[in-house]
């Protein structure tokens, strides 16, 4: 077990701590499933969807008919193996339904310009990303850790979560969630 050591108040050695325990400090989630059927606790207005002074406004500002959001974190080990998969997601999204708007964005949950800068060089999504340092997107969206994904659905002006995934995502996620935008269609 990796374990890092860290010096501690009067003169009593290093106490060694296992860097599994930093991780829950983080912001990561484990590599464990998520719970599949999590309720939906996202349904935004549209005087919040329109508002620009309002965090949605800056996710919620195409018609698209579906809108899809990834929160990472560039410190958080599972973004980094869900990486791959979530361009994979912004590639797959516009052939499983090409007679669909959607929209793909990006959070870097607590990164600033630059971390998310780093992010995508190293993992180029191939979508549009937002640097969030002061985590300003975390409440309003209900995001407990990264990574997470959701899917929302215009519904006149109104837009409905149809879809959440936290922790690592993989393939079999991403077809659980087309197979879940399929439902709404």
């Amino acid at each position: 077990m990796l374990s890092l050591k860290l010096p501690i108040r009067h003169n009593t050695g290093w106490l060694a701590i296992p860097a599994s325990l930093l991780l829950m400090f983080s912001g990561c989630q484990t590599d464990e499933p998520a719970k599949q059927n999590v309720p939906s606790v996202s349904h935004h207005s549209a005087s919040e969807l329109y508002d620009e002074g309002s965090p949605f406004h800056k996710i919620f500002t195409s018609e698209a008919d579906f809108v899809i959001l990834t929160f990472f974190d560039l410190y958080c080990v599972a973004c980094q193996q869900s990486a791959d998969n979530f361009k994979i997601l912004g590639e797959r999204i516009p052939v499983a339904f090409p007679d669909k708007k959607f929209q793909v964005t990006g959070v870097g949950i607590g990164d600033t310009e630059f971390e998310l800068g780093v992010f995508l060089r190293k993992y180029a999504l191939g979508y549009d990303c937002l640097a969030d340092p002061e985590k300003e997107f975390e409440v309003p969206f209900a995001i407990r850790g990264t990574p997470t994904v959701l899917v929302f659905q215009r519904r006149g002006p109104d837009c409905q979560e149809i879809y959440r995934h936290e922790g690592r995502f993989r393939l079999d996620d991403l077809e659980q969630m087309v197979t879940k935008v399929k439902e709404y269609l």
